[in-house]
């Protein structure tokens, strides 16, 4: 998996738990990239329906709605998976309502899920280097530390230069 962020370490999480032999690695010397440094709530949906309005109104037909569809679906689901990855690092996660940015079908179905707190973390000292908003560096904590918890081998400082597709 290429970038430790958000997006990398939860691409790397979801492989390894199905068997997979996992690298991830990070051009910077530090994980977190811009994701530590945003607000750090991931969007939900209360209702598939009204979040597949939403985001077909958002994409101007540009994505399948087949995509869209699981994307949607999916929606429901995300609270409990964060939830799941809390749990390791004791961390308190939070629903927020706050519907989608623009006033678009089904934009109503929205919310946020943070964490809301760790015991004995703080962000400060554990990410000196992340000048962070809000729950980010959180987030990115609960991330990690289930990256700790599984048989993922990290390189940090390493850059990929090309994709190797053959066997």
């Amino acid at each position: 998996v290429v970038g430790y962020g958000f997006a990398g370490a939860a691409a790397a999480i979801e492989a390894s738990d199905r068997g997979a032999s996992v690298l991830l690695i990070e051009k910077m010397p530090d994980p977190g990239g811009i994701s530590i440094c945003a607000g750090g709530g991931v969007r939900i949906a209360r209702n598939a329906d009204d979040a597949f309005a939403y985001l077909k109104a958002t994409n101007a037909g540009a994505t399948p709605d087949d995509i869209l569809r699981v994307f949607a679906d999916d929606l429901l689901t995300l609270g409990d998976y964060i939830r799941a990855l809390a749990r390791v690092s004791g961390a308190t996660p939070v629903v927020r309502d706050r519907e989608a940015n623009y006033p678009l079908p089904g934009g109503h179905t929205f919310q946020f899920i943070e964490i809301d707190s760790i015991p004995g973390f703080d962000p400060l000292k554990a990410y000196p280097h992340a000048h962070a908003r809000h729950s980010g560096p959180n987030l990115f904590k609960v991330l990690e530390d289930n990256i700790r918890e599984r048989p993922i081998e990290v390189r940090l400082s390493t850059s990929a230069q090309r994709l190797i597709t053959d066997a």
